[in-house]
Formats: structure tokens, sequence, C-alpha cells
């Protein structure tokens, strides 16, 4: 067994940036999408690469969170994470000036202060997290509700 994992992705660009227009995909073809500057930016159809990064993250933090709640012996129903990453178009120097985190997690027994602990590991484990360290972030967490039988 390696102590490596690869993971690939190709994006090919045809024009110049404010009227062409790309595709990304992945070998496995589970991403196959189009992309533009109006993707990017307006409301066109197509996604974009801060939404790229967005997903990415999001499912990122939903399995180790999982992870670290169930190594603490807990029984994980269901986390869901919502990831926004804030695109900055001050200038001409685009960046991601921040992202936020909102997690509602279906664990029973859980409480606010367990998860926030958790969330705090999470965001140290997490292989995105750690890779995009130098953006300020904020997590925010809840605890769902768990219906009285």
């Amino acid at each position: 067994m390696t102590n490596e994992v690869v993971r690939t992705a190709h994006a090919h660009w045809n024009g110049d940036m404010a009227r062409g227009e790309g595709n990304i995909d992945t070998p496995n073809k589970s991403l196959d999408n189009a992309y533009s500057l109006d993707s990017r930016l307006g409301g066109a159809a197509g996604t974009n690469p801060e939404e790229l990064l967005a997903a990415s993250h999001a499912s990122c933090f939903a399995m180790v969170l999982a992870n670290v709640a169930s190594t603490q012996g807990f029984d994980v129903r269901g986390v869901d994470t919502n990831v926004k990453t804030h695109l900055d178009l001050a200038d001409t120097k685009h960046r991601i000036k921040n992202i936020e985190i909102e997690v509602v997690a279906d664990i029973p027994g859980m409480d606010n202060e367990n998860l926030n602990e958790a969330l705090e590991q999470t965001q140290r484990s997490c292989v995105i997290s750690q890779a995009l360290q130098a953006v300020p972030m904020s997590v925010r967490g809840k605890v769902k509700a768990n219906k009285s039988k």
C-alpha cells in the first residue's frame, strides 16, 4: 500500500478570458462541467473555480467531522456542510478574501460544546482547510434538534 494518493483534474480553455469558455473534468468523469467568465462572475450556467473550491472544502470538512465525532464515540447520522468562498473583485488582483463554513450535525448525544471542540479539530485535520490556511475562515455549527419519538 502506498503512502500517497494522487487525484487529477483537467481544464481546457478556448479563447480569451472575457469571451472564452472552457471545460473541467476528471478522469472518472465524476466531474465534467463547462465554465466561463460569466459562470464565474455572472449568472451563466456552468461552474467556476470558487464553486469547485467550496465543494471540495465542504466535502472534506463533512467527512472529517464525521470521523472526528465517531472517533469520540458518537453515532453520526449525518453532517450537512455549506461553504461560501468570497471572491474579492476590488482590484485586478482577484483573491479569495474569506471562507465561511456552516455545519448542521445530526449526531445524537452531541451538544454544542462537543460540536465546537469537534469543529476545531476538524478544521485542523481537513486537508483542504490546511491547504487554505492563508485565507481567513469562520466556522459555525449547530447540532440538529433530535425529534422525540
